[in-house]
């Protein structure tokens, strides 16, 4: 019969509704019934991926013996780490405290007032492995609550008292030198000069050790750190802990040699190595360590990414209930697949008849190229191209296999309230993060998988429930997997962490929510998560990098509504995207620039904006950079500012972006914004205002439209039939030279004339570099008349702001119309 656990929505906790443990689930209900009845509580934490999770349900969750000691003397609940990351932070800080290690799963016995008094993490039904068996362990600390509860109190104090401890560590600053000297020195004496990696097994790929080993080689110039982290690194990747084939870590290592992994891989591991193998590879130039870097990343683009762009958090160790199932190879099944070529390929990964894992071979090499290239007489490209091929081939027949499970809860859709927008569908927030390599072209298929997708925000609860024969549509619980669960995903970038808890109230009810923090441009930024909240909600986001116009800056606001929301309240609201379709605005238009102080010579303001004419119920587009001040201060890149909208520039503006938003004024953390700019107003030719309050912290200074800097320039409104400029298609190009650009700017600027400009596009055309798609030249007289706009769209190209293609579009509109002529 199913336990409490049956009407739950996560996957890790349904896993467990037909055990003979009567769990619960983490609530008010569950610790409630803990006092009342004086008992302990024995609380299990895990998710649904988790190996060492399976292995203890089935050997003492699913036993009916063990299930009957936790029952007569526990309160038993369960709690799934992705639903509760604040309640396993907690208790796995005090396990690693008291224990020295943490993990999954997390098994803790916790007084009815939710302190801890004995912690662990897997514990076998019987006593091995140096583990008591959790049949005894139960009855031992049973009996000890009943018998002893002063000694069970004293030790529940002993460990709160260490957690208060650690939660007072505070970052005093800058780390003196010796502390290196100390940490680096600790790390070599933990060090596996054989293998490579720290203690004995099992052995964890700890990335952050390594990168620090190789900055305190630079920083002490002794060479054995950075020697000891490159070898780790090589002997890693040519282990069974590294997919050889399909590329990607699993979790760890059971052994020291890195050759028989636990078969889970997990996305923080598979975040955090690639940044160090790049690291290597910068310091040795050895194409190992970036081939590691390719493969390892293309797993994550293949196999942990959502068709939405979000990534999932874990893949399970088992399948089929066997571990590593999906993952080894019998030589005889490598022969068929790869005829003549499995010699050199069995021999490369020492695929044996008796194998090295139950019978079976996990592949991991302890051979070089170089040695099979003499023995076979072959070059070590044609060694390396059969490799390939071959691993090609046994990865194509591995995904027809039965793949291990997928922490896939990040899959979602969402419906966004932004200021004045609405965004529905699905939605990545915040793509901004670094490069690892700089911008090389060989990663650059690979940037989507460093960008930071910092949050997707839940609109309405989906469930129908009956009540009394009524259904009713987004009142029940959300589905865990439902299509508007509310999570997080991310990877790269800046570590997003549940950093507090508080309960929103608004006309519909009172909400819990899970606020989560990082830092994106020196700023601390936000967004409180919401399990069943029936409406966006608050978050804040800065985008910031280090050149460039950077995207636009969100700022969700919270739709209060003033009674209980039975249904989705956006179901029949447009989406701003249709709206403007359907007034037929324009997405390409040409652009003005500006480049001018305000009127106090506060601040330069620079930027573009377009286009010049635009319809009524369309956007206005603006790249604004706030460049500097007379008198800077430590706060110049963070500018308090406006952006308003005159019929007449003597009287009161008719409209601030401000207020349409509900705000006192606009801030920005980076310096430089994009913004839209909705046109409500009727037909006519209106001035509009940067306005620039000042800088300094956001709401910290206040401004004052009647004695801060602004300005202006105009836009006529129309009411349709005029259309802007629009980029005819283009051929792709090559790169051009920079004294080409020189002289579009020189150009744009009134340095040149037209004619040395028409040279230099003549030249260009002529030496293959520029490809003009065919067109009729037109019957204009020449160079003369070019229009003012095309001076901007190559002064912005110079500048960088536009691309090569749309350049090539306004050279081809000159063409067509017969304003440039080519010989």
């Amino acid at each position: 019969m199913p336990n409490n656990l049956s009407k739950e929505t996560s996957p890790y906790l349904l896993q467990h509704k037909d055990n003979p443990v009567e769990w619960y689930s983490w609530n008010d209900e569950s610790l409630k019934k803990a006092k009342d009845e004086n008992k302990p509580i024995f609380l299990s934490v895990g998710y649904s991926s988790c190996h060492w999770c399976h292995v203890m349900a089935h050997e003492s969750f699913e036993n009916d013996d063990v299930a009957k000691i936790m029952n007569e003397n526990f309160v038993n609940i369960k709690v799934d780490r992705e639903e509760r990351p604040d309640l396993d932070d907690i208790y796995q800080k005090i396990c690693q405290m008291s224990t020295g290690q943490g993990g999954w799963p997390l098994s803790v016995f916790l007084t009815p007032e939710q302190k801890p008094f004995y912690v662990g993490t897997y514990f076998p039904v019987l006593d091995s492995y140096g583990r008591p068996g959790f049949g005894s362990l139960c009855r031992q600390l049973a009996q000890a609550w009943k018998e002893k509860p002063k000694d069970v109190g004293t030790s529940a104090e002993q460990f709160m008292s260490n957690l208060s401890k650690l939660e007072k560590v505070s970052d005093s600053g800058e780390i003196e030198k010796a502390i290196l000297d100390e940490a680096a020195v600790n790390l070599l004496q933990v060090a596996d000069t054989n293998y490579g990696g720290f203690g004995q097994a099992p052995k964890f790929p700890n990335a952050a050790n390594l990168s620090f080993m190789f900055r305190y080689s630079q920083l002490s110039g002794i060479t054995k750190f950075q020697e000891f982290a490159l070898m780790t690194l090589k002997k890693m990747a040519k282990g069974g802990i590294f997919d050889q084939i399909g590329g990607g870590f699993h979790r760890y290592s059971t052994d020291g040699r890195w050759l028989v992994p636990h078969f889970e891989k997990m996305l923080y591991d598979n975040a955090l190595l690639p940044p160090v193998y790049v690291e290597a590879y910068q310091i040795t130039k050895d194409p190992f360590y970036f081939d590691v870097v390719t493969k390892t990343l293309d797993y994550i683009l293949r196999e942990m990414t959502s068709t939405s762009g979000l990534f999932y958090s874990a893949q399970d160790a088992d399948t089929n209930g066997e571990e590593g199932q999906t993952f080894v190879w019998k030589k005889r099944e490598i022969e068929n697949i790869l005829g003549e070529d499995s010699e050199i390929f069995c021999i490369y990964y020492d695929v044996t008849d008796g194998g090295n894992f139950e019978g079976n071979t996990i592949l991991a090499n302890n051979i070089n190229i170089s040695s099979l290239s003499f023995k076979f007489n072959k070059t070590e490209d044609e060694i390396t191209e059969l490799l390939n091929r071959s691993s090609k081939k046994l990865l194509d027949v591995r995904d027809k296999r039965d793949q291990p499970g997928t922490e896939d809860k990040f899959r979602i859709q969402v419906l966004v309230y932004d200021g004045k927008k609405i965004v529905k569908g699905h939605m990545d927030v915040g793509q901004v993060a670094p490069e690892p390599t700089g911008g090389s072209e060989e990663i650059s298929s690979y940037r989507s998988v460093y960008k930071s997708s910092i949050a997707w925000l839940s609109a309405f609860a989906t469930k129908e429930i009956e009540d009394d024969g009524v259904y009713l549509t987004g009142k029940g619980p959300k589905e865990f997997r439902a299509a508007s669960w509310g999570k997080i995903g991310n990877i790269g970038g800046q570590q997003i962490l549940p950093s507090g808890q508080e309960t929103i109230s608004v006309g519909a009810g009172e909400f819990d929510s899970i606020l989560l923090t990082w830092k994106t441009g020196g700023q601390q930024s936000k967004v409180w998560i919401v399990d069943d909240f029936p409406f966006p909600i608050l978050g804040k986001t800065f985008m910031h990098v280090s050149s460039g116009i950077p995207p636009v800056e969100y700022d969700f606001e919270l739709l209060d509504y003033k009674e209980n929301v039975s249904s989705n309240p956006f179901a029949n609201v447009e989406t701003t995207a249709a709206k403007q379709a359907a007034a037929g605005c324009p997405k390409e238009y040409q652009k003005t620039k500006f480049n001018e102080s305000t009127n106090t010579f506060s601040m330069i303001v620079k930027g573009v904006y377009g286009p010049k004419i635009v319809k009524q119920g369309c956007e206005i587009e603006m790249f604004i950079d706030f460049k500097r001040m007379v008198n800077p201060t430590e706060y110049v890149d963070q500018v308090h500012y406006d952006i308003a909208v005159f019929s007449d520039p003597s009287q009161p503006p008719i409209q601030t972006v401000s207020i349409n938003e509900g705000r006192s004024e606009l801030y920005t953390a980076s310096g430089q914004t994009h913004r839209f700019v909705l046109a409500e107003q009727p037909p006519g030719k209106y001035t509009y205002a940067i306005i620039v309050y000042g800088t300094g912290p956001e709401h910290i200074l206040g401004g004052n439209p009647d004695t801060s800097g602004l300005m202006t320039f105009d836009v006529e409104v129309v009411k349709g039939g005029q259309t802007s400029f629009v980029a005819p298609p283009t051929a792709s190009i090559t790169e051009i030279p920079q004294w080409v650009k020189n002289n579009a700017e020189w150009w744009a600027e009134g340095q040149i004339p037209d004619s040395d400009f028409v040279s230099g596009i003549q030249y260009l055309i002529n030496q293959g570099i520029m490809k003009i798609p065919e067109t009729a030249q037109g019957s204009g007289s020449g160079s003369d008349g070019i229009p003012v706009w095309i001076k901007d769209i190559a002064a912005f190209w110079a500048d960088g702001q536009i691309d090569d293609n749309t350049f090539v579009g306004g050279i081809q509109w000159l063409i067509t119309n017969g304003i440039m002529k080519l010989s």
